[in-house]
Order: C-alpha cells, then structure tokens, then sequence
C-alpha cells in the first residue's frame, strides 16, 4: 500500500518488510507480526523509466562541477537532514544542489524553502562566515518546480550527479526512479532505538542493487560516503552506465518471480498456523 507503518488494527495479522527495513533489533511499534522477506519487500515490475533512454555521461563531465539533489517529497525534508546536506555542500566546493516540488511554481515559496534550508545548512559558527554565506549558498540551490509530463521528470534526473537521500522519511519510488536513470544514492540506515521502517527503505533497496558502500550507520559517515563519490568520477561515469541494468537484474524482471515464491512461502507458513490454531 505504500504506506511504511503499522495500520493499528486488530483485523490485520502480519505486515509484509525484510531485515534492512525492519532490522531484527528496532523497537518500532507493530500491531502486526512482521514478516520479514529474505531478500526485499518490493520489486519493480516494468518500471516506466525503461522506455527513457539513459544520459550518455553524468553532468560533472559537462559542468565541471558536482550537482547533489533530491526529488522526494519536500515534506520529507527534515531540519537534521538539511544540516547534513549542508555539511556535503560545505566539503565539497562549487557545488550545487538540486530539489523538486510543485511549490516552486511560485517564487515567493521558492524563497521561503531556499531560505529555511540555508538556515539548517549553513554552519554560522564556521570562521569564514560572513554576512554574503547565506545568500553564496542559496546562489548553489537549483530548484526545479513540477514537470508536465513523467518523461521530462525523469530527463531532470540526467541533471543529477548523486542523490542525496533524506531521513526519517526515505525515498522509494524516486529512489527507484534515480537508480533506473543511473543517479546513485546516499542513504542513511537506522537500528535499535532509532529504526524507523520509513527511514530504511532506500537502503533496503541499494543492498539489492549491490551498493551497499552507499549505505551510511551515521550522519558523519553521510558526509563521508557522500564526499568520497563525489570525487570518484570514473565512478560515477560508470554507474550511470552500469546501474539500470543492475536494477533490472536485482529489483525489477527476474526479480518478480523470486519475490513471489518468498512471498507464497510466508503465506503457506500464515495460513498453515491458521489452522493449527483452529484446530485446537
């Protein structure tokens, strides 16, 4: 249903997840049994982005500059996350960052989101500060309103070099969605405590698609993660090249009939315990 938590309900018995989302130590609140799937709980049968071919090389070689960005939701974006973001933009000079959303059709609340970023990322107590920050970083944002059509959506992607992932709520579909136009991705990966199913699912997916180097434990690490492949460009050339096929082989086609064997599996185990307790 898309919907990543517990539906409170005494009529539903068991919720589908796997160990990434769900990690066997989190402490998040279920009314339901997890059901955690051996590999993971989605798959992409045809996705759409199949039909829009791939850009040739990633923006850097043409810009000569890094472009992080995210399309998810704006909603999404927490003030934690922002600051982090802003600690990449910091490490990693010129470049820029790029985001999404239908309120940027109108400039008064282009401003109103550029500034409340620039607030949460830029570090007022760094010792080049100055009263031009704050305006510098915003000159860096690139803030894209919505797109006629899904095809020019997924040809913005081709203006992305990484993407930046945000927390506590993840990206899904649009972390699919980079994947498939060859955008690689920095997540961070909640356990214990501080698991939270929302927060997890892009790395759920990015362990599927054999980049788990992505997959940060901590915000510092983020920073890391997110520096270090900024300054691999061979890297990202040829992850641009390389990664739809690698999702059409670990998440999407083949995938599918994995996916339903697990699943029919789990559903043998449900309903067989279904009628042990009916015939007791």
């Amino acid at each position: 249903l898309g919907y990543p938590n517990t539906s409170g309900l005494k009529c539903m018995d068991y919720r589908i997840t796997d160990n990434i989302c769900d990690p066997i130590d989190s402490t998040q609140i279920y009314t339901e049994e997890l059901v955690r799937l051996p590999t993971c709980f989605i798959c992409v049968p045809k996705p759409e982005e199949m039909k829009i071919p791939v850009a040739v090389a990633p923006p850097a070689t043409r810009n000569g500059y890094i472009t992080f960005g995210t399309f998810n939701n704006l909603a999404k974006h927490s003030n934690s996350c922002q600051k982090v973001w802003g600690r990449v933009l910091a490490e990693v000079s010129n470049s820029r960052f790029m985001a999404k959303g239908l309120a940027f059709t109108q400039e008064a609340a282009r401003q109103s989101w550029a500034d409340g970023f620039a607030q949460n990322a830029v570090d007022k107590s760094a010792t080049d500060f100055n009263f031009k920050s704050m305006s510098k970083f915003k000159g860096r944002l690139l803030l894209k309103p919505a797109t006629h059509s899904y095809f020019d959506h997924c040809r913005l992607y081709d203006d992305m070099d990484i993407m930046l992932d945000s927390w506590p709520y993840s990206g899904t579909v649009t972390s699919v969605e980079a994947l498939l136009m060859g955008v690689p991705i920095v997540t961070l990966h909640r356990r214990g405590d501080t698991a939270i199913h929302a927060n997890n699912v892009t790395a759920s997916i990015l362990k599927q698609v054999g980049l788990e180097d992505l997959v940060a434990s901590t915000e510092d690490e983020f920073v890391q993660i997110a520096v270090r492949l900024s300054q691999d460009h061979g890297r990202l050339q040829e992850l641009r090249r390389t990664l739809r096929p690698k999702c059409i082989e670990t998440i999407s086609a083949p995938t599918a009939e994995t996916f339903g064997m697990e699943l029919e599996a789990e559903y043998r185990k449900m309903w067989s315990r279904l009628l042990d307790e009916c015939c007791q």
